[in-house]
């Protein structure tokens, strides 16, 4: 932990003799109980306060806090005061940091106790750079094995009556609060990180032979570049998230994040060393405040966002609090853990004395910098596979929604109504919906000290408080949640009551399962409206009158042959009809050519047989006289209207063949092409063991794509691509049904020829397994993702690439859509480039072969259309939202639906209206004014909010952005890119990729059977 320190800098107890803080916070805060005074030199007084917080580590929640601070009165014979914030890393991060916490001090005054008095600034930076080397000498020769463990160190040393020295060894940071002319507080750096992200320090580590590398690239996931952007210290959001790593030339090691630190004698040998970058100047009357924090603060927040957020308290313990707790919970968002965070806030009250910087003292803009690392807003990779994940969970069992359903009265509605018309879920639900929502609400009643919710059960509720108070509690990481009288729950956050804006909790609990991130407890007696998952899913789910009727036609076996359009047409030309009690709507006998589908009411089928009459009742849904459809033939049944009113959609065959033609043509055509299917994919292929596998394409939890080569082959071309699955990893990551789902779907569309000729989708064209692995082989070679070409390009697409990656799109799209599949799974990371430059859809994970009424939530949030947020069913339209999302993304660097959490992403998608797409793009890129109209347009047309208007694969191939290049589709840049990426995969030449994901499979292989 850290420790804060008045002149023993060994007693490991705070400045006003307080131990550490209560008992719900000793395992993981340390903050003293209030804000404390400091005088500098004669004239300077201010106050200061720490917070250190340990992180959240799902895999090891026991971990020492690894960062420690020191705060130091009386530092020299000469006065001063010492602030330092020091972040260990490594196995034994907690001792490194803790051992500089208690020698470096000494050391600096060891050696200012060399120099001769009056000391100047110059002096005090002579001292600690001979300290901080003297103190790394000595961690080496430390009982701490810092062989792969260090620590980085900040530190402000005040001296004289005004100067202050800042020293720097790492990615720590100390900033500035200054007031400028205009009364605006600005952050102004006072170190900058020691990172690869900087060219400076990225060439002086690779003099030492050291490889700068992310983990993507590590892991094959990106490509070899330096391309890590120029961008202004604790200014700019990184949209990457895997920063540049240090590496040993021979192994995977030590792979350090920054490239100065304290221990790290492994990291030493490739040029990390623990000499600072130092600063010296004077505190001036414009400083209004100082911030020396660990880079757990840094990672999700700019400089200015620390500064602003201080601004607004104060009490610099309150500013450390609210700091800390805020870069807590952005990491919880990013990640699936958090850093651990610490923070010194020092506010300066009085400075009247204080003179302008001093001119001669080093200045920071004198320390040249280029590339330094960003703050960063976007998911891991860890994070965003665990939501996605959790999205696409099994959809519940079957119920009868009739037993949630109990009787409102009017006041209980209008109460009802008021609590939930500010949440995304509700705001575009039909008043029929509405009524049925209001009706399967279930009234809960409490009492004082019940709990409603507790932390980490998962959710499967939304409430809404009626009347009386509840608490939201959060318990410490350490603690195990106890539902009972003489636990409290943990730490009170916020309070919910009927009179509150938002008077009701657990939204994400209706969108799909989730562990409760909070307790929620009766403060008092009190009522509140329950309504389950299953049944908001259930009502939501009752279909429009033209999608039930395209439901029904589905299922009637002469139209099986049609597609998922022709469906659709055949429903857009029925007409409603009315028949009364007693009428007859067909006669047996008679010659017929309408065919019926009931929409409400019962009939009474009769067919007349010489040993008596058959009945059956027929209700809403039924259908009957579809043979008419396909030839003119005498009824061999009577259907009479049972109900006092009966109402039917009908289409006669004039109609249906002036809009799809015959049906009988077309269930020949369908025939042919089923026959045209081969037979099997299983050894269409070479053998397994002829394949040479070559670089890695992509590596995700339980397989590894790489291109190969056949052997043999004397063209030196590369052939294939060659998806190798672990079945191990399968297993352990609970993927086996997923995965042997999304072989069933590929090995058959692979049998349709418009599937099979279609460049946008791959060519499956043969299947292996061994005792330890699966094997897909495909036709294309695939060099690389969308996503992983994006980050090079950095929003730098001209249209006529964003066009040739729509229309590549596009093609697949019409190809799965004509067989009624939908994909369910467009982004960057999953269209693929093949050496050709073509786009291929390549996950077909989430795919399923039904067109509509999908309920299972599947993609990261930023990508999800309207109805599958709101859960309304959801088909194919959905698609084309995606794809709309990406191309916009590609052009405008972010999303249209960006939002700093996961609830105000849906919200913004919930509230997106038709045309409103121009207002977001930002000023200065190419969809602005006249740059892309039509680009534009199609844009406003695939991320439209209605899906039924949205555009399709038909209406897109005639899109006016199109025009006539269907014909000559490729891209030259797009070519050239690829070709390039490719070479760089082929140079890692590495046959092991994804190994250590697998090893030995020892289980019951029977479950990929039939692969």
């Amino acid at each position: 932990m850290g420790c804060a320190n008045s002149k023993d800098t060994s007693t490991g107890r705070s400045s006003n003799g307080m131990a550490p803080a209560g008992q719900e916070l000793q395992s993981r805060i340390q903050a003293p109980s209030s804000s404390s005074p400091c005088l500098i030199g004669a004239h300077i007084r201010g106050r200061y306060a720490y917070m250190s917080q340990r992180g959240y580590y799902p895999d090891s929640p026991n971990k020492a806090n690894q960062d420690a601070f020191c705060i130091v009165k009386d530092f020299h014979k000469e006065g001063g005061w010492l602030f330092g914030v020091f972040d260990g890393h490594g196995g034994k991060g907690d001792e490194a940091s803790n051992y500089v916490k208690d020698e470096l001090p000494g050391c600096i005054v060891k050696e200012l106790n060399k120099l001769p008095s009056p000391l100047t600034s110059s002096a005090y930076e002579t001292a600690s750079l001979s300290a901080h080397v003297l103190c790394n000498n000595l961690l080496h020769k430390s009982p701490v094995d810092d062989t792969l463990s260090g620590t980085t160190s900040i530190s402000v040393l005040f001296h004289g009556d005004d100067y202050m020295t800042i020293s720097n060894v790492g990615d720590s940071r100390a900033i500035a609060g200054v007031r400028l002319p205009s009364g605006k507080i600005r952050a102004v750096p006072l170190s900058h990180d020691q990172t690869p992200y900087r060219r400076d320090e990225r060439a002086r580590v690779k003099k030492t032979g050291a490889r700068i590398l992310s983990l993507d690239q590590i892991e094959g996931l990106e490509p070899i570049h330096e391309n890590w952007g120029d961008v202004n210290l604790g200014e700019e959001l990184d949209e990457g998230g895997d920063p540049p790593r240090i590496w040993s030339p021979r192994e995977e090691a030590p792979g350090t994040a920054f490239t100065r630190s304290l221990g790290d004698s492994y990291a030493e040998t490739l040029g990390v060393f623990a000499e600072p970058e130092m600063l010296s100047r004077r505190i001036t009357k414009d400083d209004v405040m100082l911030v020396i924090a660990s880079d757990g603060v840094f990672e999700f927040l700019t400089n200015q966002s620390v500064i602003d957020m201080c601004l607004k308290f104060q009490d610099p313990l309150s500013a450390c609090r609210a700091v800390v707790a805020e870069s807590y919970e952005l990491w919880l968002q990013y990640e699936l853990r958090t850093d651990d965070i610490t923070m010194i806030a020092i506010y300066i009250d009085e400075a009247d004395k204080a003179t302008e910087m001093d001119k001669s003292a080093t200045n920071l803009n004198d320390i040249y910098v280029e590339g330094v690392k960003p703050v960063r807003r976007t998911l891991s990779r860890q994070k965003k596979n665990a939501m996605m994940k959790a999205r696409s969970a099994k959809e519940d069992a079957p119920f009868d929604i009739q037993q949630y359903i109990t009787p409102k009265t009017e006041h209980e509605k209008a109460r009802i109504a008021e609590a939930i018309k500010a949440s995304f879920l509700f705001q575009h639900i039909t008043p029929s919906a509405r009524e049925l929502l209001f009706s399967v609400m279930e009234k809960v009643r409490v009492k004082e000290g019940d709990w409603v919710i507790k932390q980490g059960d998962e959710g499967d509720r939304f409430y809404i408080v009626d009347n009386g108070k509840f608490e939201v509690r959060i318990q410490g990481d350490d603690e195990k949640v106890k539902n009972g009288t003489n636990a409290d729950g943990g730490r009170l956050v916020h309070t919910y009551n009927s009179g509150s804006s938002h008077p009701s909790f657990g939204e994400l609990a209706l969108m799909y399962s989730t562990p409760r991130a909070a307790s929620i407890i009766a403060a008092s007696p009190g009522q509140l409206w329950a309504l389950h998952r299953n049944v908001f899913r259930k009502v939501l789910m009752r279909r429009s009158g033209r999608k039930e009727l395209m439901h029904t036609l589905r299922k009637i076996e002469i139209l099986k042959c049609l597609n998922v359009q022709q469906i659709q047409q055949v429903a857009d030309c029925m007409t409603e009809v009315t028949f009364v009690k007693g009428e007859s709507i067909i006669k047996q006998g008679e010659v017929g050519d309408s065919f019926y589908v009931i929409k409400s009411g019962n009939c009474q089928k009769v067919a007349k047989k010489m040993m008596g009459n058959n009945k059956l009742t027929l209700q809403e849904n039924d259908y009957f006289g579809e043979s008419a459809l396909l030839i003119a033939e005498s009824r061999t049944f009577s259907v009479v209207a049972e109900s006092e009113e009966v109402k039917c959609a009908t289409v006669d065959r004039a109609t249906f063949e002036s809009t799809i033609g015959k049906l009988n043509h077309i269930i020949a055509e369908d025939k042919r092409r089923r026959d045209e299917r081969s037979s099997a994919l299983s050894g269409a292929g070479p053998p397994l063991s002829a394949l040479k596998k070559l670089g890695a394409v992509a590596v995700d939890e339980f397989s590894s794509t790489v291109v190969c080569r056949i052997e043999g082959d004397t063209s030196g071309q590369v052939n294939h691509t060659l998806r190798v699955l672990y079945k191990k990893a399968v297993v352990e990551t609970k993927q086996k049904e997923s995965v042997m789902k999304e072989m069933d779907l590929l090995k058959s569309l692979s049998k349709l020829k418009d599937f099979s000729n279609c460049q946008s989708l791959p060519s499956l064209q043969s299947t292996y397994t061994d005792s330890n692995c699966l094997y897909a082989l495909y036709e294309e070679p695939i060099c690389c993702s969308i996503a992983c070409v994006n980050e090079e390009m950095d929003g730098k697409w001209d249209e006529a690439c964003i066009k040739h990656i729509a229309m590549c799109a596009i093609l697949g799209l019409a190809a799965l859509h004509g067989n009624g599949v939908v994909y369910r799974g467009i982004s960057p990371e999953t269209l693929l480039l093949t050496k050709d430059g073509n786009v291929l859809l390549s996950n077909f994970q989430y795919a399923r072969q039904n067109p509509e009424g999908n309920v299972t939530i599947c993609g990261a949030p930023e990508y999800l259309a309207p109805e599958v947020v709101q859960q309304q069913g959801h088909g194919l339209p959905s698609d084309f939202w995606q794809l709309g999302v990406v191309l916009y993304e590609l052009l405008q660097k972010k999303t249209p639906f960006f939002a700093p959490n996961e609830l105000d992403v849906y919200a913004k998608i919930c509230r997106h209206r038709a045309g409103t797409l121009s207002a977001t793009v930002e000023s200065g890129t190419p969809l602005a004014g006249k740059g892309m109209p039509k680009c534009l347009a199609f844009l406003e047309k695939a991320i439209h909010p209605d899906p039924a208007v949205r555009t399709t694969a038909l209406t897109a191939k005639k899109d006016p952005w199109f025009s006539s290049e269907w014909k000559k589709l490729g891209n030259s840049k797009i070519r050239k890119i690829c070709e390039q990426q490719l070479q760089q995969r082929l140079a890692t030449d590495d046959e092991s990729q994804g190994e250590g994901k697998g090893g030995e499979f020892k289980g019951d292989a029977g479950w990929c059977d039939g692969w």
